[in-house]
């Protein structure tokens, strides 16, 4: 794909982990989150959501709960650097 000039986007990530979700390939899954970064895409509520469904559907709630961990940390910081500002005023109100 990328020989031919086609870069993937976070669609295409979103469905390979998702794939590999469903067929319990859960290294494979996290391989390709790892791409997917290395190429500079951030994952979305999407990607989170559907690795953690797959690793609590196979029964990893541990490694599901770190990621989500992971996940919050990430949404959070975004959140505190991109609208800090209209949070307080919100919670002045």
């Amino acid at each position: 794909m990328q020989k031919c000039g086609v870069k993937p986007d976070r669609q295409f990530y979103n469905v390979m982990i998702d794939t590999f979700g469903k067929y319990n390939c859960l290294d494979n899954a996290l391989e390709i989150l790892e791409r997917m970064r290395n190429d500079g895409i951030e994952p979305d509520t999407v990607t989170w959501n559907t690795l953690i469904d797959c690793h609590c559907k196979c029964g990893y709630h541990s490694k599901a709960e770190e990621l989500f961990d992971e996940m919050q940390k990430i949404v959070w910081g975004t959140r505190e650097v991109g609208g800090g500002e209209e949070l307080v005023e919100e919670d002045e109100k």
